[in-house]
């Protein structure tokens, strides 16, 4: 079974399913850039995949992406409507015990969108070792039908994707420990109606008080609405005006800082 993620139990529409996801964040990107962190260059060493997995810890490292709606490849201009990954294999040279999921959870990729891909497991003995990682995508353009590409390309992307898996207790070691656990024992969060038009209710059930930050976003990675409130130990609700809101999905997050729980709630089509 795979382990729950970090920062998102992600209940879907109509489902109340936990699943492993990232959010995206517009933040690590520039306005040229279409992929972040940007690959690693010899000459710009603080470039690539700094997140490094210990054998025998648990592993996260997430890939944000934009999707614009052109491209130049090959010297062509391709006018694009969407991009896409297959859902299990499309990470070249990443080791088995190592695996990826996209947020859109079906990795097609809107153009003019923001998305993410996280990278997460424990590695084993024979991870040991740098690992040179590629990510096939298909563009699938207006004009000329779906056209493969691989990032790092050394054209539309240069550089390189290094992940580094070292022994148990090297230094330098990403960990991600606890966090799934404590998140599980101490939170649910939801919202109801869902989907709704004007306005819903968000429900926090909480074995813990304290106060945390609530905060809104679209599926862009656009902060809409951050407040501080408070939650008490037990079954807490705070009304959502989403009346000013485009229909589409929205992402709301409770996190004390350290920890983060999510939930996305749409807003249908009036």
């Amino acid at each position: 079974m795979k382990k729950l993620s970090l920062l998102l139990l992600l209940a879907v529409i109509g489902l109340s399913v936990n699943a492993q996801t990232c959010i995206p964040d517009g933040t690590m990107l520039n306005d040229t850039a279409i992929i972040s962190p940007l690959p690693y260059l010899v000459e710009f060493p603080e470039r690539g995949l700094q997140d490094t997995a210990c054998v025998n810890s648990y592993f996260e490292t997430t890939l944000n992406l934009r999707i614009p709606s052109s491209a130049i490849v090959g010297g062509l201009t391709l006018l694009l409507e969407s991009a896409q990954m297959a859902e299990e294999g499309a990470i070249q040279n990443l080791p088995a015990s190592l695996d990826y999921l996209c947020n859109p959870p079906n990795c097609v990729f809107d153009a003019d969108s923001l998305v993410c891909i996280l990278i997460y497991g424990t590695a084993v003995e024979g991870d040991i070792g740098q690992h040179d990682l590629k990510v096939d995508l298909v563009l699938n353009t207006l004009a000329f039908g779906p056209f493969p590409l691989s990032l790092p390309d050394g054209t539309v992307v240069d550089g390189n994707y290094f992940l580094n898996v070292k022994e148990e207790g090297s230094e330098n070691c990403t960990i991600v420990d606890g966090v799934d656990d404590f998140v599980i024992e101490n939170f649910s969060v939801y919202n109801q109606p869902n989907p709704f038009y004007s306005s819903t209710e968000m429900v926090i059930t909480s074995k813990v008080s304290g106060t945390f930050e609530l905060s809104v976003q679209d599926m862009a990675g656009k902060v809409l609405k951050r407040e501080e409130i408070n939650i008490h130990a037990g079954e807490n609700k705070y009304s959502f005006d989403g009346s000013n809101l485009s229909a589409g999905m929205y992402i709301f997050t409770i996190s004390d800082g350290q920890n983060s729980i999510a939930n996305k709630m749409l807003i249908g089509k009036r």
